[in-house]
């Protein structure tokens, strides 16, 4: 596949992006109370569930630690089931 068209998305493609000095997109949703305004629909012990706002299909389900890190193997046994459980959960 050469190009994934996605038309819906077109509002967060020509939104502006600006840098915040408040970390990224998922520390600050993570530090947030406010569940409903970024679409957290479940927490756990290391880890939270939040909807994507501009899903390429619908139900895009995301599963996010609250430990930054690019790697899966970066995060202990603990982090790792509380993430598997909270995705069966969802």
């Amino acid at each position: 596949m050469e190009l994934l068209h996605a038309p819906w998305r077109i509002q967060y493609i020509l939104a502006p992006k600006t840098e915040t000095a408040d970390g990224s997109l998922f520390t600050r949703i993570a530090q947030s109370s406010d569940d409903e305004a970024h679409h957290v629909i479940a927490r756990a012990r290391s880890c939270y569930a939040v909807l994507n706002t501009f899903p390429y299909n619908g139900g895009h389900l995301m599963i996010v630690p609250y430990k930054q890190t690019s790697d899966l193997n970066a995060l202990t046994d603990e982090e790792l089931c509380d993430l598997l459980k909270l995705a069966r959960r969802c």
